[in-house]
């Protein structure tokens, strides 16, 4: 079902910059840069039914997990009233990619209103993906994690159709600085420098609000030492992106005796934790 949601102050400043920049400015390209748990994919799917879909206007909208595209479709689907008017009363939204069906599924006359797509599917459809945005008078096409738009495929495949003259391209964001030095470069050249920041939200600002909660770090003995398991390519990464390498949080997740450790520890000293998140 659908709840209008009673915004925040930085969603409302997130909106009032997104009209300013594709309404007001006519802009073709810009950056949302919001903490995760700010809620930047209803932030944007909010603006998106209201100024996008709602004028009959396309999104395409792209990420290069499956759990993401399904993530960012789901909650496009309790927003599509606010993309109703007294003309319109359906919203046609197709999913591609991650085992949901593809691009050749989505022929026809029209372009549906909404297409949420991992990117590696629309890069091997590209010929279908512009095809589409032909159909429509305007297409918004948003990169979730974009961050990620450095891979040169990536970036090949959104200058194809950043240069097609229907196109804008909104990038979401919460991280744009886990690069290298080379892939911060092509980030910031393709969207377009700091001018391409529409709008940005920092993590100070949503903890005085009580929206994010505050981390508290308490270490817990395991006997687990990932830095003997870390090769040189490991620890580049680890520099890079800040977070510990897939393979090895993949191994540190099957690791039963660590589990147990932090688990028992929790259920030890679950009366002085009181409410927990637990990554």
């Amino acid at each position: 079902g659908f709840t209008e949601i009673s915004p925040y102050d930085h969603q409302k400043r997130v909106w009032a910059k997104l009209d300013e920049r594709f309404i007001k400015q006519k802009g073709k390209k810009g950056l949302l840069i919001v903490p995760t748990g700010g809620g930047k994919t209803l932030s944007a799917l909010y603006w998106i039914q209201r100024n996008i879909v709602a004028k009959d206007e396309t999104l395409i909208w792209l990420a290069d997990k499956s759990t993401l595209v399904l993530q960012a479709c789901l909650e496009a689907r309790t927003t599509v009233p606010l993309a109703r008017t007294t003309s319109r009363d359906q919203v046609e939204i197709g999913i591609v990619g991650g085992g949901q069906g593809g691009w050749s599924t989505l022929g026809g006359p029209k372009a549906p209103d909404m297409v949420f797509s991992t990117i590696q599917s629309a890069l091997r459809n590209t010929d279908q993906v512009r095809s589409l945005i032909e159909k429509s008078s305007s297409t918004l096409v948003v990169f979730d994690e974009a961050h990620h738009s450095v891979a040169h495929t990536y970036l090949s495949f959104l200058n194809s159709i950043a240069s097609m003259n229907q196109v804008k391209l909104l990038g979401l964001t919460a991280t744009p600085t886990r690069m290298n030095e080379s892939e911060r470069k092509r980030f910031w050249n393709f969207w377009g420098g700091q001018e391409a920041i529409i709008h940005r939200v920092d993590v100070a600002t949503l903890l005085k609000m009580d929206i994010l909660a505050k981390s508290h770090y308490e270490p817990v003995p395991t006997n687990v030492d990932i830095a003997d398991h870390l090769s040189a390519d490991d620890w580049a990464y680890l520099n890079t992106k800040g977070d510990i390498p897939p393979k090895l949080l993949k191994s540190l997740a099957e690791n039963n005796k660590r589990n147990k450790l932090i688990a028992d520890y929790y259920a030890k000293n679950a009366a002085r934790f009181d409410k927990t998140i637990v990554f």
